[in-house]
C-alpha cells in the first residue's frame, strides 16, 4: 500500500501538471528575489503576474562541464535573505543542466518542470512514509487512509504550487515529510537516522517561509516527547545536539532577513493592517507610539506608486521604522480582541481558496485556473466550512481544549506517559493553526492574506485528514454494535450535523424582494429590489442575461467600454417608451485603474483587489474615481453584498482591477470576486434605479 500510495500521489501531480496545457502559477513578484539570487531570469518579455511562464534561463561560467556545473551552485549577493529552498532549485538546475547536454539543447536554459519533479517526488515520499506508519489497521481502513490523503494533498491548489518558485511548495511537502518520520519514529525512536533526517526536514521547514522559523523550533521542542517511548543515553545525546542545532539554525535564518522586509512588513502591519478600515487612525496610533500625523496613510501598503506623504524620508524612518515593532503590533490586537477577531474573521475567509485565486495557472491566456484534479479545492470552496469563522473558531478551540486536556492526563498518569508524545504533537498542531491565523496578521497586515494562508490551509486539512481517520473506525465499530454502543455514533453525527447547519445558515444568504420591470429577448425581467426609498428604487436583475465582453478593446474604463454602450442601447431599445421613462439618470462614482489615473477627478490609489464579497468595497471612498451618468449600468462594489451572488456563472462587476488597464473584476459562481480580461466574455446582471 505505501509504494502504489506514492506511486499514485507522484503520477497525480504529473497528470495536474503537464496533461494538456502544462499549469503552474504566475509570478505575483515573489520570484525576483529567489531568481536573482540563484542566477536565473525570465526569457522573452519579461515576467507576466497572470501567465505561467516555464522557461527561463540560468547564468553559467567557465569553459568546461565541470566549471559550469560548479557555477551552478554559486549565487549573488544582493541583499535579500538566504532559504534551504535555493538547494533544492539548484539541485534542478543541475538537472536541467545534464537534460541540456543530453538532448543538445542550449545549457543554459531552465525548465521549471524539473524543481516540479523534485517537490513531486518529495510528496510522493512523504504519502508513502505516512501510509507505512499509520497505525495499523484492516485493508479498507488503509484503502480509506490512501485514497483520503490522496484526495486532499495530491488536489491542484497544492501541486499547482510546485510549479512555480514560492517557497510554499517547500514548506508543504517539508511538512509533510516530518510527518510522517514523526510517525516512523512514534513505531520505534530507536531509529537514528530518521532523527537526523526530522530535524533536517524541520531546518527546511522553517526556512520555506521564515515565518514559520517559530513553528519549526516548536515543532523540533515536542519532538523529543518521542523519547519517553524508550531511548538511551547515546539516543538522547543525539537528539538534544539536533534540536540545538535546528535552534541555532533557524535563529540565524531570521537574523539573515534583510531590514527592507522587516520595514516593508512593518508597514503593512500599521497601515494595511491596524489602520485599515479603522475609525479611530490617531487614537491608534498614539497607542502604538507613533506620530498621529501619519493617520493620511491609513489604508495604503508598501507597494503603492503615490502616498498622501513623503514615506522615504529620513524622517519618515527616524519616526515610523525606529519606532514600530510587531512585538507593538501584536500587543495592541491583544488589547482590543474584537478587532483582533474581526481580522481573523477576514483572514480566514481568504483560506477558502487553497491556490491564490489572483493568480493565472496557464502560459496561453491570463487568468485561468485549470479543474483538474481540483475536487478538494472546489468541495472546500463550495460547502464553506472550514472558512466560516462561527465554525472554526469553536471548532478550533474544542480540539485545543482536548488536546490539553489528554497532555494533562498523561502528566498525572505516569502510566500514560508514552501517549504524550501523541497528545503534545496534536497540542503543537492546535498551537501551530493559532500561529498560521494570527501571525501573518500581526507580521504584514491585510496585505496577501490568501497566499499567507496557505500554511493554516495546510494545518486545517491535516486536521480534517487525522479527524476523519480516526473517527471512521469508531463509527465503524459503534455501527457493528449499535445495540449497545449508539451514543458514541450518535454523538458524532450530532456534531458533524450541527457544524453543517451552522455553516449553511451562515452562508444562506437573505432573499430580496422581486419585482417584473421591462423584458430581454421577448422574456419578461425579474429584479430584485436592492435598496429602496420613498421615490426609488435600486434593481439588479436576478439573473444573468446574456453573455458579453466589457470591452471588445480590452479596456476596464467603464466610460468608453463596449459594454456601456450596448446597455444603453440594444439591452434598452427592447424596454417600452413608458419603462424608459421611469428610469432614473443616476451620477455614477466611475472607479479607475492605475492607467487610467490621470482622468481621476479624485481619490488616492486604484481600488485594491480583495476576493471576500464582504470587502470587495472597502476603501472605495479614497480610489481613484470620474463620475459618469448612467441609466443602465452594472452592480457596484457598494451595492455587492446586500443581494444574493451565485447564480451559477460569472458576472461583471462594476470595479477594474487596479493594477492594470485591461482587467475587470467578475463575481465568480462562487460568490467570490476574481478577475478577468476585459476583452473576455462574463455573464451581465444589469443594475438600474427606477421611479416608483
Amino acid at each position: 500500500m505505501p509504494f502504489f500510495g506514492a506511486a499514485l500521489a507522484l503520477t497525480l501531480v504529473l497528470v495536474t501538471l503537464f496533461w494538456g496545457q502544462n499549469a503552474g502559477l504566475s509570478d505575483n513578484g515573489d520570484f525576483a528575489r529567489v531568481m536573482n539570487v540563484n542566477r536565473i531570469h525570465p526569457t522573452g518579455d519579461g515576467r507576466s503576474s497572470f501567465l505561467f511562464q516555464q522557461y527561463y534561463v540560468m547564468d553559467l561560467e567557465g569553459g568546461s562541464a565541470a566549471q559550469q556545473v560548479a557555477s551552478l551552485f554559486t549565487t549573488t549577493d544582493d541583499g535579500l535573505y538566504y532559504s534551504p529552498q535555493f538547494l533544492l532549485i539548484q539541485g534542478s538546475k543541475v538537472m536541467n543542466f545534464f537534460y541540456n547536454k543530453f538532448v543538445g539543447g542550449s545549457v543554459d536554459n531552465y525548465n521549471l518542470a524539473f524543481l516540479a519533479l523534485l517537490y513531486g517526488l518529495l510528496l510522493a515520499a512523504a504519502i508513502g512514509l505516512i501510509l507505512r506508519h499509520l497505525p495499523r489497521g484492516t485493508m479498507p481502513r488503509r484503502i480509506l487512509a490512501a485514497l483520503l490523503l490522496l484526495f486532499l494533498f495530491c488536489d491542484a491548489g497544492y501541486a499547482l504550487y510546485f510549479h512555480s518558485f514560492y517557497g510554499e511548495a517547500l514548506q508543504f511537502v517539508s511538512l509533510l515529510v516530518a510527518v510522517g518520520l514523526w510517525l516512523r519514529l512514534y513505531d520505534n525512536p530507536q531509529r537514528w537516522g530518521s532523527w537526523i533526517l526530522l530535524y533536517i526536514t524541520l531546518y527546511f521547514f522553517g526556512g520555506s517561509k521564515l515565518a514559520n522559523i517559530p513553528l519549526a523550533c516548536l515543532f523540533g521542542l515536542v519532538s523529543l516527547l518521542l523519547l519517553l517511548r524508550g531511548s538511551g543515553k547515546w539516543l538522547r545525546l543525539l537528539t538534544g545536539v539536533l534540536c540545538v542545532a535546528l535552534l541555532v539554525s533557524q535563529g540565524a535564518l531570521y537574523s539573515s532577513i534583510p531590514d527592507w522586509m522587516e520595514n516593508d512588513t512593518n508597514y503593512q502591519a500599521v497601515f494595511f493592517g491596524v489602520l485599515k478600515n479603522s475609525d479611530t487612525p490617531e487614537q491608534d496610533l498614539a497607542e502604538l507610539g507613533l506620530d498621529t500625523a501619519y493617520a493620511p496613510l491609513a489604508g495604503t501598503h508598501a507597494y503603492q506608486s503615490s502616498y498622501p506623504m513623503d514615506i522615504y524620508s529620513d524622517a519618515f524612518r527616524q519616526g515610523f521604522y525606529e519606532k514600530v515593532s510587531k512585538v507593538r503590533v501584536m500587543g495592541f490586537y491583544l488589547r482590543h480582541p474584537v478587532r483582533l477577531l474581526e481580522k481573523m474573521d477576514t483572514a480566514l475567509m481568504c483560506s477558502a481558496y487553497i491556490r491564490p485565486p489572483y493568480l493565472g495557472n496557464l502560459s496561453s491566456k491570463r487568468m485561468v485556473h485549470v479543474k483538474r484534479s481540483s475536487a478538494w479545492s472546489h468541495l472546500r470552496v463550495r460547502s464553506g466550512v472550514l472558512y466560516c469563522f462561527p465554525v472554526m473558531l469553536p471548532a478550533l478551540v474544542l480540539v485545543s481544549l482536548f488536546a490539553l486536556w489528554r497532555v494533562v492526563q498523561c502528566l498525572r498518569r505516569k502510566r500514560k506517559r508514552e501517549s504524550l508524545a501523541a497528545y503534545g504533537a496534536l497540542l503543537a498542531v492546535c498551537a501551530a493553526v493559532w500561529a498560521a491565523w494570527v501571525l501573518p496578521i500581526f507580521g504584514n497586515g491585510e496585505a496577501d492574506l490568501s497566499k499567507h494562508m496557505f500554511l493554516l490551509i495546510h494545518l486545517i486539512d491535516g486536521l480534517v485528514a487525522a479527524g476523519a481517520l480516526w473517527v471512521a473506525p469508531r463509527l465503524l465499530r459503534a455501527a457493528r454494535r449499535c445495540k449497545v454502543h449508539w451514543r458514541p455514533a450518535a454523538v458524532v453525527c450530532c456534531v458533524l450535523m450541527a457544524i453543517l447547519l451552522t455553516a449553511a445558515l451562515v452562508h444562506t444568504q437573505r432573499a430580496l424582494p422581486l419585482v417584473q420591470f421591462g423584458r430581454f429577448e421577448n422574456k419578461p425581467l425579474m429584479w430584485e429590489i436592492v435598496r429602496e426609498d420613498e421615490e426609488t428604487m435600486t434593481l439588479v436583475c436576478r439573473d444573468v442575461v446574456t453573455t458579453r465582453p466589457f470591452d471588445e478593446k480590452g479596456s476596464n474604463l467603464w466610460s468608453d467600454s463596449t459594454l456601456r454602450g450596448w446597455l444603453g442601447s440594444t439591452f434598452l431599445a427592447q424596454f417600452t417608451p413608458e419603462e424608459v421613462q421611469r428610469l432614473v439618470t443616476v451620477e455614477q462614482r466611475e472607479l479607475l485603474s492605475e492607467p487610467y489615473a490621470g482622468q481621476r477627478e479624485g481619490g488616492q490609489h486604484a481600488l485594491f483587489w480583495h476576493f471576500d464579497p464582504r470587502r470587495t468595497a472597502d476603501l472605495a471612498e479614497t480610489s481613484y474615481y470620474k463620475t459618469t451618468m448612467d441609466n443602465v449600468y452594472l452592480p457596484t462594489p457598494e451595492m455587492f453584498g446586500s443581494f444574493p451572488a451565485r447564480r451559477g456563472a460569472d458576472w461583471w462587476l462594476l470595479a477594474p482591477y487596479g493594477n492594470n488597464g485591461s482587467m475587470q473584476r467578475v463575481v465568480g459562481a462562487d460568490g467570490f470576486v476574481l478577475m478577468r480580461d476585459a476583452a473576455e466574455p462574463a455573464g451581465v446582471r444589469p443594475a438600474v434605479t427606477v421611479r416608483k
